[in-house]
């Protein structure tokens, strides 16, 4: 599960310290048709924040994150991705917010707009990350 996570923390925000790795589509291909399709994609990240929120309201709290940091290449990253989901800046990423980033983010990574995320575009987008390192 940690591969999800790097590989949803890398397509949700390009983190430059995640982007060396090569994501593993394989594992947010949530329906498992060989394609990762922008429900698999919301799918995977929501699969993520549920994991995080330890009282099961919803809603993960800055306090609930501290997992997050000690994982491999996650170390500084928290505030960057936190700042990317928490869009009202409450201090609380909500469903509605992660729902909302993964939407704007598949569209974003999805550049031949076929509907589905190729490897190919992760390739790219973590190429790119590495560039603007």
């Amino acid at each position: 599960m940690r591969h999800i996570l790097l590989a949803a923390a890398l397509l949700a925000c390009a983190a430059p310290a995640v982007a060396q790795q090569r994501p593993n589509l394989a594992q947010l291909d949530m329906d498992k048709d060989g394609k990762v399709s922008r429900a698999d994609y919301k799918a995977a990240v929501l699969k993520e924040l549920i994991k995080y929120d330890k009282d099961r309201d919803g809603r993960v709290l800055r306090t609930e994150l501290p997992a997050l940091a000690k994982l491999p290449g996650m170390r500084g990253q928290v505030d960057r991705i936190w700042k990317t989901y928490d869009h009202s800046g409450d201090g609380v990423v909500t469903r509605d917010e992660v729902s909302a980033q993964a939407e704007r983010r598949f569209t974003e990574l999805d550049t031949d707009k076929d509907g589905v995320f190729s490897q190919a575009e992760a390739d790219a987008a973590a190429a790119a990350a590495r560039k603007a390192r």
